[in-house]
């Protein structure tokens, strides 16, 4: 027992005869091997859920990354040019002239393999900045673009 070899200490001590002395004492010994094993295995499985619980959580860290990265970052060129395209083909663009220039200070909200949504300020063609909010989303094989300018 004090080698940490339980194991062997329940082998060695499993057939004592029950009506020699140190009976009890080998059964005690046999009672903190028991134990002591048991503890361990305890702490073997504990190990392997962990394990098993970081490499579902990688994978599934893996799989958002992988859905998100069909939509563009806020901040990026892409961003903006699809946002710029959809604000121009909508009836406000279309019907009052409205353009945007550039997005400034853009940020995500949030992601998710669903949907990225988006925030901030549209400069646009009045000469005035507007506060904005806009998202990207899959609808079958085509990304969606929906772009709301504030004020406007």
């Amino acid at each position: 027992n004090t080698e940490h070899q339980y194991a062997q200490v329940i082998q060695l001590l499993n057939d004592y005869p029950k009506k020699e002395e140190g009976y009890t004492e080998a059964s005690q010994l046999i009672a903190v091997a028991n134990a002591e094993l048991e503890e361990q295995q305890k702490q073997k499985n504990a190990e392997a859920a962990a394990k098993e619980a970081d490499a579902a959580y990688a994978k599934a860290e893996e799989e958002r990354k992988k859905a998100l990265s069909d939509y563009p970052e806020c901040d990026s060129k892409n961003a903006t040019e699809a946002v710029t395209s959809a604000l121009a083909d909508a009836p406000l663009g279309r019907v009052h002239g409205y353009a945007l220039i550039k997005i400034k200070n853009a940020a995500e909200l949030s992601a998710s393999p669903a949907e990225r949504k988006c925030q901030g300020i549209a400069f646009m063609n009045d000469g005035n900045s507007y506060p904005i909010m806009f998202s990207f989303a899959r609808d079958g094989e085509d990304i969606m673009v929906q772009a709301q300018v504030i004020g406007l």
